[in-house]
C-alpha cells in the first residue's frame, strides 16, 4: 500500500524546489505502507542523478521542514527514512456577507 501523499503531483504541493522534490519522491517510491525507507546515499545518487552533497542538502531541508525523520546509518550501512504526512494547508478565508462599507 502507497503513502497516500506519494505521488508526484502530492510531492509538488508540499515541497519547493525540484531537486526536493525529487529527493522526497524517490524516497517514497522505497516506503513500505508505514512510511518507513532505508536507502544508501549511492542508491539515492544513482536513482535521482545527484550528487551526495546535494542531496545531504536537501535531506537536511525537507528534515527541517517535518517532512521526514532520518536515522543516519555508519558506514556502509543504509539511513533509515519515515515520510511524515504533511499536514495540509489551512483553507482560505471565507469572503464576508456583509455590506461595503464606503468611507467618505
Amino acid at each position: 500500500m502507497r503513502r497516500r501523499w506519494a505521488t508526484w503531483e502530492r510531492v509538488q504541493e508540499v515541497v519547493a524546489g525540484r531537486s526536493a522534490r525529487l529527493i522526497l519522491f524517490t524516497l517514497s517510491e522505497f516506503s513500505d505502507a508505514s512510511g518507513r525507507c532505508r536507502a544508501t546515499m549511492p542508491r539515492l545518487c544513482e536513482r535521482t542523478g545527484l550528487h551526495a552533497r546535494t542531496i545531504q542538502r536537501h535531506l537536511n531541508q525537507l528534515e527541517a521542514e517535518g517532512l521526514i525523520h532520518r536515522q543516519i546509518g555508519g558506514g556502509a550501512h543504509a539511513s533509515t527514512y519515515l515520510l511524515i504526512e504533511p499536514t495540509p494547508p489551512p483553507p482560505p478565508p471565507a469572503p464576508s456577507r456583509g455590506r461595503a462599507v464606503r468611507h467618505a
